[in-house]
């Protein structure tokens, strides 16, 4: 099923931009490249602890949110979130690399 939006980077950005959208009624497809996340998501966890309550990852599945790790499913996206980090490098400079290579998925 097509999402209305995509979440890209499902950590402390993602997690709650994600749980907004399910709850303004957005079919919502969550992509994170570390499997154990999007797996603790399926079970009905917060992948981090004290971003997201169980009850309130358990509504985001009832209500249309679906994780995934599979870049295939990238495929149909028109409306994406990028919510990669660009923390600071050792010389204090963001970096892009995580937001960079979230973009190229979508190309």
């Amino acid at each position: 099923m097509p999402a209305d939006l995509t979440v890209l980077g499902l950590g402390h950005l993602g997690l709650p931009a994600a749980r907004a959208a399910v709850s303004a009624g957005l079919v919502t497809l969550g992509w994170d490249p570390d499997p154990g996340a999007v797996a603790a998501l399926t079970a009905g966890r917060s992948p981090i602890e004290g971003v997201l309550t169980t009850a309130e990852v358990r509504r985001m599945l009832a209500g249309g949110f679906t994780g995934t790790t599979d870049p295939g499913d990238l495929d149909r996206v028109r409306v994406a979130l990028l919510c990669s980090p660009a923390a600071p490098g050792a010389d204090g400079v963001p970096d892009p690399g995580a937001l960079l290579a979230a973009a190229r998925l979508l190309a």
